[in-house]
Formats: structure tokens, sequence, C-alpha cells
């Protein structure tokens, strides 16, 4: 899309859906959030022009809309359900609550001590706020966060390698029962956190925590997300690096609570054979002509 901002006549059908995208986002039938990956991923490049360019792309689709990160939706997610299954009360919030226009928000490895006057501005100009953040806080800052997220994917991506050996003797339904027990222990911070804000007796969440096992994972959009895409993952034969995982932790928020997913075919692919689609409402397209097709679909 930067090319075709620059070069509407070389890039004509791109350009074109540009268009189309900027008129909906306009005409407010249009949310384009930015996801924690498109930060990390633009934090990367090292040409500062380029890196400018990208940024005015996104604030302008954006509108400085930004999908709340895995941590704090997780949350959510773990204390609804947890509220559902005992009766707690769960403190009002909006219907879009996963999107933010704090960009700090978009993930929690740009945990930031941030000041009262930069929440302000922040209110009154996320896309500024967020413009400011990614080109003049030091390079060592942003580095150490962008560090910290590759970890995490190249942990992820340590953990399907580790049981992608495992995978061929055992059933698809075994590895979904240790995969589910490897989330359920994996997340068990995120529960106690939600447990406590729910203010439901540890006591009784634990006599009744194996049935409430099955009901987190099946029911928390996070989890359910992550389990079916690393059975199908761990069942293939291709090669993995950390970018894979980077698409998987943007798969895990945008289909669950995107009307629409434009993403790479192998991942598209993935997430159809899970059926992830359906069970979610979500159109996915892995070619973004398709877009503009799409977009009158769902209008209709």
């Amino acid at each position: 899309m930067d090319a075709a901002r620059h070069d509407p006549v070389k890039y004509r059908e791109t350009f074109e859906v540009l268009r189309v995208i900027s008129n909906n986002v306009a005409n407010g039938t249009l949310i384009v959030p930015i996801l924690a990956g498109n930060i990390f991923e633009t934090g990367k490049i090292s040409d500062e022009q380029t890196k400018r360019a990208r940024l005015c792309l996104m604030n302008t689709l954006s509108c400085g809309h930004f999908l709340v990160g895995a941590d704090l939706r997780r949350h959510i997610e773990i204390c609804d359900v947890l509220a559902r299954e005992f009766g707690a009360i769960v403190p009002d919030r909006e219907i879009d609550w996963f999107i933010t226009r704090k960009f700090w928000e978009a993930t929690s490895v740009l945990s930031l001590d941030l000041s009262e006057g930069i929440h302000q501005l922040t209110e009154l100009c996320p896309e500024m706020m967020f413009f400011s953040y990614m080109c003049d806080l030091p390079s060592d800052t942003r580095s150490a966060a962008y560090a910290e997220y590759e970890a995490g994917a190249q942990n992820l991506l340590f953990e399907i390698q580790k049981r992608r050996a495992k995978a061929h003797s055992q059933s698809l339904s075994m590895r979904r029962k240790i995969l589910s027990v490897q989330l359920w222990m994996d997340a068990q911070d995120a529960f106690w956190k939600a447990i406590d804000r729910l203010k439901i007796p540890s006591e009784r969440f634990k006599e009744a925590s194996s049935t409430v096992m099955k009901n987190l994972i099946r029911d928390v959009p996070s989890l359910f997300v992550e389990r079916e895409l690393s059975l199908c993952i761990e069942a293939e034969e291709t090669t993995l690096n950390s970018h894979d995982l980077v698409d998987m932790q943007f798969f895990t928020g945008a289909i669950a609570y995107m009307d629409i997913v434009v993403a790479e075919k192998g991942f598209v692919n993935r997430a159809m054979q899970c059926k992830l689609d359906e069970k979610f409402n979500t159109r996915m397209i892995s070619n973004l002509h398709d877009l503009p097709a799409v977009l009158n679909e769902v209008d209709e």
C-alpha cells in the first residue's frame, strides 16, 4: 500500500483498494485497527523515511484505533467465562471494548510509565502520540520492547516444534487434550487474577476446576484459536520461523473480533481448515484486491 500511495498509476489496482478503504473509514462504516504485530514490524524498519511513511499510512487508515493486546484481551475473556460459571458480576464496559485509542494497550510489552498529561493528549490525538512514540522515543527503549516481543514468538515456536516431534504418535483427540492442559497451566496467573477481580472464593474455584478448565479453553476466544491453530501447524511438515508465530498471535485476536481478516494464504487456509471463520462468523481473504467486493457483501 505504501508503494500504491506514492505511485497510483503503477499500482492502480492496489491504489483503488486503498481508495475504497479510505472512503469507508471516512464514512464511519469501517474501522481498520492497528495490531501489535503491525507496531513491531513497523518499528523494525531501519530507514527512517520509510518508517515514517508507513506510520502515516497506518494512522490514516486506523484513525488512532488499536486492537487491545493479547494479555488484557485474554484477561477480559477469562473474566467473562468465569462470571458465567460462578454467577459473578462483571464490571460494565463498552460493546467494542476490544478497540482502544491508547496505543500502549495494543501490547503489554509497551508497559510505559505515562504521565496524566500523556493520557490526556492521547485522548485528544491518539495518532499524534503513537507517531511520536514510534519516532521520538530512544531507539534502545523501543528495541528492548521489540526484543521481548520476538522472544515471545520464539518461545511459542519452540513449544510447537517440541510438540510436533510427538504429533505423529498421538491421535488428534489426545493432542487436543494435552494442549488444552498446557494452555490451562500457562494461563494460571491470568485465571487467578480474574478470580481475584471477580471475588470468587478460591476453594469454590478449585472444587469446579476440572469442569471450568474445559469451558475456559472452549469459550475463551484467544485460547481456543491458539489451540486449534497450533494443532493444525503441529500436524504439518512445513518449516516454521518466528514470523509465522507473529502471524498466529495476530490471528488469535483478529479472528474472534474482526468482521473481515486479510492475511497470508497459509494462515487463512489453516484457519478455514479449523473452521474458525465459521465459529466466529469472520470473512477471511488472502488477496487484498478482493477486499472491495467483500466490503460490498458485508454492507448488504
